[in-house]
């Protein structure tokens, strides 16, 4: 393994917080054996809206951009050490000369070096530079990278895992984002009372929704559907929320059923016996469960060799991956993956889903 970077070797000036913070890190990481990290910008749903608890890329740089990638590395290759670490693209040549940068798009250029520490951090435009690219430049092969598979798309690791695979370095899929682990004085979640949207605004009534979704995974010979975007949930239930800043949903996740059967997956802090009234008055009966009891209905699912629609544009990589483990062990059970099953603001229908063929198709071929 290659020279192992102190950050207390740089140098103190412009912003100590921050360099303590990646003193941090770099604890942590050695703790785990890792020899880098990617810390990306959305969260576990997969939005750029995030709540101040999940501004994960912003405590550790300080940039406050909404996309981006953070990549540390504590192992290091020879050409770094050496300083001569660079990546060469047809964009051109780009010097590294930190053990950590921040990749965001060319929106927040400017930005991005007004808000970090230089003495601390590159900064790449991700759209010339990848996560990828970099630490194949200066990582060792066989290096080992840990990633919150939480905070990433399916269709976002199976292109990173494709790439790290061809530089021999190894993806580690990180029991608990290591940034959590670290962050001091982490504010808390926010769980906003849950608003109802009546139906004489809202277009269509949340059961006729629900039955529309249902026949939908009928007509396609599934069983259920697994949805893990607030937005899409609050659409079927016509509910709102105040869980993020300027995004009006409550934080939640789902498994919908081609009987009509609805499993809610939901932190109790936002239902007390009141709301709990309200919403069956409203969108009738469904199942409520917490949100930390998700991981049981994935296993179930799997044991129940049910065919399973997933959104692998909606659906972060941890859940596809566990739905893929289990199924290992249950040979039966079928993932189909679609490109959109549910979006914010549609009624399903036969003729959207016809539109979409040629995409399922496409994704079936990948997958085989």
């Amino acid at each position: 393994m290659g020279e192992f970077l102190n950050f207390f070797d740089m140098p103190e000036q412009n912003n100590p917080l921050y360099r303590q913070r990646l003193l941090t890190l770099e604890k942590a990481m050695k703790a785990q054996d890792l020899d880098a990290v990617l810390i990306y910008h959305d969260d576990e749903y997969l939005s750029y809206e995030l709540t101040d608890d999940c501004q994960r890329i912003r405590y550790i740089s300080g940039f406050t951009g909404s996309a981006g990638c953070v990549a540390v590395a504590a192992h290091v290759n020879e050409d770094f050490t050496a300083h001569k670490a660079k990546i060469v693209t047809s964009h051109g040549s780009f010097k590294i000369k930190r053990a950590a940068c921040v990749l965001t798009d060319g929106r927040y250029s400017v930005q991005v070096l007004e808000q970090i520490n230089e003495d601390c951090f590159d900064a790449f435009d991700s759209s010339k530079v990848s996560p990828q690219l970099w630490l194949g430049a200066v990582l060792e092969k066989h290096s080992r990278v840990g990633i919150d598979l939480r905070c990433i798309s399916y269709k976002t690791y199976q292109q990173l895992k494709h790439d790290l695979d061809s530089l021999d370095l190894q993806i580690v899929p990180l029991k608990q984002n290591i940034i959590d682990n670290i962050w001091e004085n982490r504010p808390e979640s926010d769980y906003s009372k849950i608003m109802i949207f009546p139906d004489e605004f809202n277009g269509c009534p949340s059961p006729q929704k629900r039955m529309n979704l249902a026949q939908t995974l009928r007509d396609r010979d599934l069983d259920a559907t697994v949805i893990c975007d607030p937005e899409s949930i609050c659409w079927l239930l016509n509910i709102r929320g105040n869980d993020r800043k300027y995004l009006p949903v409550v934080n939640c996740k789902m498994v919908a059923y081609s009987n009509s059967t609805l499993e809610w997956y939901i932190d109790d802090r936002h239902l007390d016996e009141e709301m709990s009234a309200d919403l069956e008055a409203h969108f009738g009966h469904i199942d409520i469960f917490p949100e930390s009891s998700f991981d049981d209905a994935l296993e179930r699912l799997c044991s129940s060799s049910c065919a399973v629609f997933v959104d692998p544009d909606s659906v972060n990589a941890y859940v596809l991956n566990k739905l893929y483990d289990i199924s290992t062990l249950v040979p039966a059970i079928t993932l189909t993956l679609l490109a959109i099953l549910l979006g914010f603001g549609y009624n399903l229908s036969k003729k959207k889903l016809a539109v979409l063929q040629p995409q399922l198709k496409e994704i079936r071929e990948n997958e085989e």
